[in-house]
């Protein structure tokens, strides 16, 4: 009789401490994969007045063509997340990106949403990406950008699978909105925004009607470089970092 109390116990023991592991390893998993898979990087630590602009979803003239000769004229550089389907659909804007000393970047092919896509399938989409990015005589870093700043396990385990690096970004203007013009005159107005030391900046070249955000270009180019700062690529932003700025999930 003791034997099987003695075994029953064990066993509600043994049952309860796998329960207290597993709520444990819940309650930091986001931790225990951030150190497996890493993090997205979204923004540098750093004391140096610089700011990476980013831009997503094109290239898509005019607006691809205006924003490279606003950051031509005032010497400054970005980094363009590029889909695939556009690249082979505008080639010739596209290779203005780099040809004006930009950076490009991968945001797959047709910009669809991630988060519950197999890992083949978003291996795919970023591996056509990438080739056709490489065979238009890109030789830069290649970062990758999920679309609509979508972010799941399966995306980190492919991009490290890749060696890839995974870009976000700390700050945006919501640009992509319809009722953008609205806030970008109260923007002008008000002149409220501020952007930190080591920002990496979401803006959007393509998707639609993209001439506010033209403007608001132009508009942070000439406030900030007025203060001092530098507009780099992200690939020259990630070497002032003293370290990565994740703010997780």
């Amino acid at each position: 009789m003791w034997n099987r109390y003695r075994n029953f116990f064990v066993l509600l023991l043994v049952l309860s401490i796998i329960a207290n592991l597993w709520c444990l390893i819940r309650h930091y998993e986001h931790s225990i994969m951030a150190i497996i898979l890493g993090e997205p990087i979204k923004q540098v630590n750093t004391n140096e007045k610089v700011i990476a602009l980013t831009f997503d979803d094109g290239p898509n003239p005019p607006y691809t063509e205006q924003i490279l000769e606003l950051l031509y004229q005032n010497n400054a550089k970005a980094t363009f997340f590029v889909t695939g389907r556009k690249v082979k659909e505008y080639p010739s804007v596209f290779k203005k990106i780099f040809l004006y000393g930009n950076e490009v970047g991968n945001h797959t092919w047709d910009h669809q949403r991630l988060d519950n896509k197999s890992r083949g399938y978003i291996e795919e989409q970023i591996a056509l990406t990438d080739k056709i990015i490489r065979d238009m005589g890109y030789q830069g870093n290649i970062y990758f950008r999920s679309p609509y700043g979508s972010q799941s396990y399966g995306i980190q385990y492919v991009l490290k699978k890749m060696n890839k690096k995974f870009i976000l970004y700390n700050m945006s203007f919501t640009d992509w909105d319809n009722p953008f013009r609205e806030r970008l005159e109260l923007v002008k107005l008000s002149k409220i925004f501020e952007i930190p030391s080591g920002s990496i900046v979401l803006l959007h070249d393509g998707g639609g009607d993209r001439q506010s955000t033209v403007e608001l270009v132009e508009l942070i180019l000439k406030k900030y470089q007025s203060r001092g700062y530098k507009f780099i690529t992200v690939s020259e932003l990630l070497s002032y970092q003293n370290q990565k700025v994740g703010t997780g999930f």
